[in-house]
């Protein structure tokens, strides 16, 4: 252990680090970021970065998140890569959720104290202003923190986001309480078994190693009582109230064809935000999990924060191929029976297609 910082005065974040040396070698042989601990009194958030600024971006992670586990599924670690294209990424775990404080299921926390997590985790890297990204359920959070906090933020960029899930008399575009009560048990039946997928990517649902891979990212986030109960609290927030008074640029995204927040929640949000621009994408893949929807997504914020529209790549680049091979593998296939042959096939598959999904690789089986 590093050791921690002492803590500063009541109110003001300190940063602690808490791993050692051997752990962030290994980060940086992996391109990991070191993931460090804003402390503010007695609460402890784990938050990363990655590149640099100016300007500081903010990608507030999803409802669940665990901002070491995410760069072990592809998907959303070339988002964060892509983010950090763009300035300095800064993305943290909410307490109660990833590696940040957990907090009682009973006693989840405030939407208040959520938008606190974010500027102790600012404070913490030294960040005046940046701009923040809000994902889905996230844009409560972000849509209050713009708006109580607009000294700090430079932009707003809402993508596929809502400011109210439910439907009501005067928000017919929200969702029926049946079908959002319905969402919560789903979630809570089938949770670590990837199938969020089905609504996140479905055209793309049926890839079982995108799949297998959300899987996994699930155990490792949260068991399925705490990811309903989140899931509980996030589906009961409404912060329209709170649009008139957004006063920072503001950049609305959405998919025409989401398939669980519909076109008409992005339309609202951008009617009701003052000046913010409205782009609607085609398709109902609104997670960014595949490299095309990536690309539409993130080429319009990045357009909206720099003023520049990136160039597309060409379609020659230079690349390097991999070739490997087990030495005397006839040898001890024989020694190790068909059964061990076949695990260490296996394991060395894993390790050779982790590594190469990292840098956005592919696996050729000869």
């Amino acid at each position: 252990m590093d050791g921690t910082l002492p803590l500063g005065p009541e109110g003001r974040a300190t940063v602690v680090r808490l791993t050692t040396p051997r752990a962030r070698a290994h980060a940086a042989t992996v391109n990991v970021p070191e993931t460090r601990y804003a402390r503010d009194g007695g609460l402890h958030v784990a938050y990363q970065t990655l590149g640099e600024g100016p300007p500081d971006v903010v990608l507030l992670s999803m409802w669940f998140s665990n901002v070491e586990a995410v760069w072990d599924f592809p998907a959303l670690a070339a988002i964060l890569r892509r983010v950090s294209s763009l300035g300095r990424l800064i993305h943290f775990d909410k307490r109660g959720t990833g590696l940040s404080d957990p907090v009682s299921l009973q006693t989840l926390p405030t939407l208040e104290e959520w938008m606190d997590d974010l500027r102790v985790v600012l404070d913490a890297v030294g960040s005046e202003r940046a701009a923040i990204i809000g994902w889905g359920e996230t844009a409560a959070m972000a849509i209050l923190f713009a708006s109580t906090y607009p000294d700090r933020t430079s932009a707003l960029v809402l993508w596929d986001c809502w400011a109210r899930l439910a439907r009501a008399r005067d928000y017919p575009m929200g969702m029926p309480q049946r079908m959002i009560e319905g969402n919560v048990e789903f979630i809570e039946d089938t949770w670590g078994t990837g199938a969020q997928i089905d609504w996140l990517t479905p055209d793309v649902a049926d890839d079982p190693e995108l799949r297998a891979a959300f899987a996994r990212y699930e155990r490792q986030v949260a068991s399925p009582g705490g990811a309903a109960a989140i899931r509980r609290m996030v589906n009961e927030l409404d912060v329209r109230h709170v649009l008139p008074s957004i006063q920072v640029p503001t950049l609305v995204l959405h998919h025409s064809e989401n398939p669980y927040a519909r076109v008409g929640h992005g339309r609202y949000l951008a009617e009701h935000i003052p000046g913010a621009r409205y782009v609607e994408l085609p398709g109902a893949n609104w997670a960014g999990f595949t490299a095309k929807d990536r690309e539409q997504i993130f080429d319009e914020i990045e357009e909206y924060l720099t003023g520049v529209r990136p160039v597309p790549q060409a379609d020659r680049v230079l690349a390097t191929v991999l070739f490997t091979d087990l030495v005397d593998s006839t040898k001890h296939a024989a020694e190790g029976g068909d059964r061990a042959w076949r695990d260490l096939l296996e394991r060395h598959r894993e390790v050779v297609r982790r590594q190469l999904e990292r840098d956005d690789g592919g696996v050729v089986l000869a």
